[in-house]
């Protein structure tokens, strides 16, 4: 989940068969292990190696962003284990977005999801701060963003389209927001803006 940390254990010395490599299993403890991340964070300084068996290794992993995640073990600039998972969305602080949506009969929730982003500003509170926009292409322009917010994509392929109507988003002053995974498209720039 998002925003939550985790340990991840990963037994090195074995084969994906099962069957033991004696030789790394002996030299693990002298081997520096790297640790690539796509969406979070994994130190390499915090990988331990376990006191009953130094072929395990663990690494404390904090999931910064949503997405298909995949944290490589390195040795050597190799890789020698690789954990592939989904970071989901943290419920309790995040109002959603789907073109399936009803701003009418919606209440933010995943089942229940708004149909714009627009309506899902006006929900943004200090306890739910993330917008996660599901794929697809939302007509929206002059959305008002008056509070600390983070508007998620849930991939590259959720395009907010103005139509040439206007511009995509009006940003008050002096507040933290952040976007991700968003294509803004089609908007108009006011004379004398820059």
């Amino acid at each position: 989940v998002q925003g939550k940390n985790a340990t991840l254990t990963v037994e090195l010395s074995k084969y994906t068969d099962g069957t033991t490599n004696a030789t790394l299993e002996t030299y693990l403890k002298a081997i520096d292990i790297d640790i690539a991340t796509l969406l979070g964070s994994a130190d390499p300084a915090t990988v331990t190696l376990n006191e009953e068996n130094q072929a395990a290794a663990a690494v404390n992993y904090n999931a910064e962003t949503i997405g298909d995640e995949a944290i490589s073990f390195n040795a050597f600039g190799y890789p020698v284990a690789v954990f592939e998972f989904s970071v989901a969305p943290d419920t309790s602080t995040t109002i959603f977005v789907n073109t399936t949506g009803n701003d009418l009969t919606g209440d933010g929730t995943q089942s229940n999801p708004y149909a714009t982003i627009k309506e899902a500003l006006l929900h943004v509170t200090d306890e739910k701060n993330v917008i996660y926009v599901a794929d697809g292409t939302y007509t929206e322009n002059g959305l008002a963003i008056n509070k600390n917010v983070t508007i998620i994509g849930e991939s590259a392929n959720v395009i907010i389209d103005a139509e040439g109507n206007s511009n995509i988003l009006n940003i008050s002053e002096e507040l933290e927001i952040a976007l991700e995974r968003l294509a803004l498209t089609n908007a108009t720039v006011a004379s004398g803006s820059g």
